[in-house]
């Protein structure tokens, strides 16, 4: 497994471990809808593929990182 590292304007560096996700937590790690999410995955669903289960794989969460770029994530102090 591999992780991701996003840039946070106070800490530098934040660690987004790549593991199997569901859409919503997904849309809950790039802070959007669970909706326009699937929205913005629909161009890339040849290459992703479906999801196995309730999740999408690890392979498929690495695609999705790649595609749509590693989630930008702040935290308040």
């Amino acid at each position: 497994m591999q992780n991701y590292y996003s840039q946070s304007a106070f800490d530098g560096r934040v660690k987004i471990k790549v593991r199997p996700y569901s859409i919503k937590e997904l849309a809950s790690i790039y802070e959007i809808g669970q909706k326009t999410l699937r929205k913005w995955l629909i161009p890339f669903h040849p290459e992703l593929g479906e999801k196995r289960g309730r999740c999408y794989t690890v392979l498929q969460v690495e695609k999705i990182f790649f595609k749509l770029g590693i989630p930008y994530l702040l935290e308040q102090r």
